[in-house]
């Protein structure tokens, strides 16, 4: 099937023309984030029934333009048929001179009427007799030398089929019905495909043809996508045919000599980078995606496709704003080393790879079974790097996905639905987006309960275990981010302290749950003894399982109605909490050790949260600080127990929690666990380094996100989104109301060194619109500079007109 546009275009129509090229289509298509413009290689050699795209062009009009060097005193045929002794003809020497040929021809006065095959192969033994020639060694005052060299650079052309050249018997000679037309070989040879006229792409040629190529190509179609568009010269009966003598030859010379003959190098390149600048200006090689960001296509093939690319237009001025990776069908590998990239694998079995290091890139597997890693390659991975801000996605909801927390950090995601997402596994991704909602799948907290289970915590323990299922259901509650958490269980009593459950670290989240309040039904209560110390001691050191440095929090709950029967531990606590950076060995602490001050603060009037730092040590003796959360609860009226618990608050500044009952260490519990893990004061929300979802209240908030692309939700009221650098970028902000939130931006226009009244108007500030939501950009230097704007955050179902009002910011 031939493809192509019907009416004839511009012979040097250079955007059309690129784009048929590019996307198989006139214009350049919107959205060029489409895996649909990766169109199969043609096949090698191509079979006579290949798709070709075609494009007319109207003959006339091109011999007029592009084709005004191919004039008859460049034929050799009509030079020995014209041909007198003396004739001397002009060619290009050494170095760009052009120097005289004397011809030694004999002179051809043989009368009679010649077709030009005739003539050229009996009577000047001739094998071919058209032009061939190379745009870039042709120029004239007309300035289209990068164009004509762009699109056709070597041509051949013709002297028309129907050209009768006549020798009179008096010696005078002409060519009746004389034109000179495009040659195309089908025409000409049966034999040959249609395949092998005109073309235009960015393969073969001469070496100095490749060389352009090489320079042309990452310019205009880095990723390679372009197919071969061939050219179909169509109204060739209307170029005029002329009578065609020695006067006409003669002044053909004359013309010829006042073509420059020869490649000028230098403006070639000048005058192919302005082309191809505007190409890109023109958005037709603007290989950019709504963030800016520049994008890169695979092939149909299986891949290897590390990005970014030589791409110069690209990677110069927008890679900085990460990059955006298209895979096909085949088991593709795709890698980019740019943060806040975008891997889209597509079918097969894929192999996607962030190598920015910082994290905050996006994996679309697509079908087949894919393995996604976030961060750095596989093998260079070491065990303590977390890519907590990466995001791999999915087509179907939640419900349809199995999700298990294999071994080494593996996340193992099954789509129960056949032919779709298949069976990821996922390394150092900390999010999993799904068509409903965004689960993280990053470590989640690490839990360890130690419980007094002498006999005057029966009751208190049945309260427990009957609630055990709410508890655990609370600490593996997918809403907060804590899917991947792990639960630890110590008793202790006068046997001392007693693992009950390790860190729970089976695949399955239900198979953890059932572990847990397995091990909580099966605490037994006896004796009188209370090991306080000793039980943190075990809980803290590995002894119930190592505890995680990357988990988002790790916490002890420590509840009991006795005092301290091992006070001489305390103060080997206190003194490893003081001791900050000293490594013990395995016989004091095992791996790890108390590294800091212990820190007590109220998490409300009757429940207070003891902190210190476990410090684990690495087999090379350097150590690693990991903070660790101890929730004490003190049960009952116990005077020598208050006084214990109330000592210890009293060396770290702290409170303790003194429930009355039973009921009320149930609701201790949860509240420990639903303790954010960032504590703010009322109506300010501040995230992390990491990415947040952070909500307001219903009153009016001030709302800052800081580094990493989090989810911002003002709630009710005037709320403020604070912005202090543009590293702060990336947000989505899901509720913002026009004409009550404001977006504060000034210590965003302060570091780029806004000095003017309106950063709108001024052009550092601007807006970008999708099908439901704007994205606010920043530009470094204005409209009046060179630098190129940045996306900072995306608001969404607001649109850029209802945006674009200075009321809706405080930019002073």
């Amino acid at each position: 099937m031939v493809t192509g546009p019907i009416a004839p275009l511009e012979p040097l129509a250079v955007n059309e023309i690129t784009n048929w090229y590019l996307y198989g289509q006139e214009t350049t298509p919107t959205n060029l984030a489409d895996e649909s413009l990766i169109r199969p290689e043609p096949p090698d050699p191509l079979p006579s029934d290949i798709d070709i795209i075609k494009i007319p062009i109207d003959a006339t009009q091109f011999m007029d333009t592009v084709g005004r060097f191919a004039i008859g005193s460049q034929f050799e045929l009509v030079q020995r048929f014209f041909y007198e002794d003396g004739d001397t003809l002009f060619e290009l020497g050494p170095e760009g001179t052009v120097i005289p040929v004397i011809l030694e021809w004999e002179e051809f006065y043989k009368p009679g009427t010649y077709k030009k095959a005739q003539l050229a192969r009996d009577e000047f033994n001739m094998d071919s007799f058209g032009w061939t020639m190379q745009h870039l060694n042709w120029r004239d005052e007309t300035d289209d030398y990068a164009e004509r060299t762009y699109l056709y650079n070597t041509q051949e052309y013709k002297i028309s089929d129907d050209a009768l050249f006549i020798v009179e018997t008096d010696g005078t000679k002409r060519i009746e019905n004389f034109a000179i037309e495009p040659r195309e070989v089908a025409e000409e040879d049966p034999d040959n495909l249609d395949t092998d006229r005109d073309n235009f792409d960015f393969d073969g040629g001469s070496p100095l043809t490749n060389i352009g190529n090489a320079i042309l190509k990452p310019n205009v179609d880095p990723s390679g996508i372009g197919r071969t568009v061939y050219f179909d010269y169509v109204n060739e009966d209307s170029i005029p045919e002329v009578t065609y003598d020695r006067e006409a030859y003669d002044a053909d010379v004359l013309t010829k000599q006042s073509f420059t003959e020869g490649a000028n190098l230098l403006k070639l390149n000048e005058d192919i980078t302005k082309l191809t600048d505007d190409l890109f200006n023109d958005g037709v090689t603007r290989f950019l995606d709504d963030q800016n960001r520049p994008i890169f296509y695979g092939t149909q093939e299986a891949d290897f496709l590390e990005a970014p690319l030589n791409a110069p237009k690209l990677t110069t001025s927008y890679d900085e704003n990460g990059i955006l990776v298209i895979g096909s069908i085949g088991n593709d590998t795709l890698e980019s080393i740019k943060d806040n990239s975008e891997l889209r694998g597509g079918d097969g079995n894929d192999r996607l790879i962030g190598r920015s290091g910082n994290g905050e890139n996006t994996f679309i597997g697509g079908k087949g079974n894919d393995v996604i890693g976030g961060g750095i390659p596989f093998s260079l991975i070491p065990t303590d790097f977390f890519g907590e801000n990466e995001i791999s996605v999915y087509e179907g909801p939640r419900e349809k996905y199995n999700i298990e927390f294999l071994s080494d950090d593996v996340v193992k995601i099954t789509d129960t639905v056949e032919d779709r997402d298949g069976t990821d596994e996922l390394i150092r991704v900390g999010f999993a987006k799904f068509l409903d909602q965004t689960v993280r799948i990053g470590p989640g907290l690490d839990i360890s309960f130690v419980i007094d289970r002498t006999g005057s915590m029966s009751d208190d323990m049945q309260a427990v275990k009957a609630a055990a299922s709410q508890i655990i259901d609370e600490i593996f509650d997918e809403d907060r981010g804590l899917l991947n958490s792990r639960i630890s269980v110590v008793g202790y009593n006068d046997s001392g302290p007693t693992t009950y459950l390790s860190f729970t670290e089976q695949p399955k989240i239900e198979d953890r749950k059932t572990a847990a309040i397995n091990a909580i039904n099966s605490i037994s209560i006896s004796g009188g003894y209370e090991p306080v110390n000793g039980a943190l001691i075990h809980s803290l050191n590995g002894s119930a399982g190592e505890w995680r440095e990357e988990a988002i929090a790790r916490r002890i709950f420590l509840f009991g109605d006795e005092p301290a029967d091992d006070p001489e531990l305390l103060s080997e606590v206190l003194e490893l909490a003081s001791d900050v950076g000293v490594s013990r060995s395995a016989s004091s602490l095992s791996a790890s050790s108390i590294a800091s001050d212990i820190e007590t603060s109220s998490v409300n009037e009757n429940l207070a949260v003891t902190r210190f730092a476990l410090q684990t040590t690495e087999p090379d003796g350097t150590s690693t600080t990991v903070p660790v959360e101890i929730f004490t609860i003190m049960i009952g009226s116990n005077s020598a127990a208050s006084r214990d618990f109330q000592n210890l608050a009293t060396e770290t500044g702290g409170e303790f929690f003194n429930p009355a009952n039973a009921s009320e260490v149930v609701d201790a519990i949860l509240a420990a666990i639903g303790t954010p893990i960032t504590e703010e004061e009322i109506h300010t929300i501040e995230g992390t380094s990491s990415r947040d979802n952070l909500i307001g209240t219903d009153g009016d908030d001030t709302i800052t996100g800081f580094r990493r692309g989090d989810t911002l939700t003002g709630g009710d009221g005037d709320d403020i989104f604070v912005y202090t650098s543009l590293r702060d970028g990336r947000d989505t902000i899901t509720d913002f109301e026009v004409g009550r939130d404001k977006i504060d931006l000034v210590e965003v226009l302060d570091v780029v060194g806004f000095a003017g009244v309106d950063p709108i108007a001024d052009g550092y500030v601007g807006f970008a619109s999708t099908s439901n939501s704007t994205y606010l950009t920043i530009d470094p230097d204005g409209s009046a500079g060179t630098g190129s704007p940045r996306s900072l955050v995306e608001v969404q179902e607001v649109t850029a007109a209802e945006l674009n009002n200075s009321d809706n910011f405080i930019f002073s």
